[in-house]
């Protein structure tokens, strides 16, 4: 495991954390339909980016093999685009 394996997945995973963190904090006050939009979002960009980040870092500590982090990154893609396509109905609705 090298520093040049570990430094990008480590970033990802706070800098997406800490976005999860103010974007959930900032979608209730926004409310109805817009804030359940932007979660949505949240859940198809940071949470993913956040969880495969800490797949990655796993694999490269050795702690996962090549196969798992695979399977894992299908779930995490499929997991994001239907929070997307959601997010983009439900946008979609609330500016009629």
């Amino acid at each position: 495991m090298s520093a040049m394996e570990t430094i990008p997945n480590v970033v990802a995973a706070i800098t997406s954390l800490a976005a999860i963190v103010a974007l959930a904090i900032m979608a209730p006050k926004l409310g109805g339909q817009i804030g359940l939009t932007i979660k949505l979002i949240v859940v198809g960009v940071f949470f993913s980016v956040f969880l495969h980040a800490g797949v990655e870092l796993a694999a490269t500590t050795g702690i996962l093999g090549e196969q798992a982090l695979m399977v894992v990154m299908g779930l995490l893609l499929s997991l994001g685009s239907v929070a997307f396509f959601a997010a983009g109905i439900i946008g979609l609705r609330a500016l009629r």
